[in-house]
């Protein structure tokens, strides 16, 4: 977390890399991306972010944290 410089005690799961033309990538993640939410539930942990992002289907609502900026995204697969 230090590495992507992301605030001190935010929570949840940080994006390491984003492939090239992947879902992630077309919903604008970025490596040192963390995802705060997914559908409005809590992630605690990359497992959390995992279990809710299967149980999403399709689509999910990320609430992701950039740096100092905090915002939503449409996930889409």
């Amino acid at each position: 977390m230090r590495r992507f410089a992301v605030p001190r005690g935010i929570r949840g799961a940080l994006v390491s890399s984003v492939a090239a033309g992947s879902p992630a990538a077309v919903a604008g993640l970025e490596a040192g991306d963390v995802i705060v939410q997914v559908d409005r539930q809590a992630v605690t942990s990359a497992r959390t972010c995992r279990q809710l992002l299967n149980r999403a289907g399709n689509r999910a609502l990320l609430l992701v944290q950039r740096q100092e900026i905090t915002g939503y995204t449409m996930l889409q697969r």
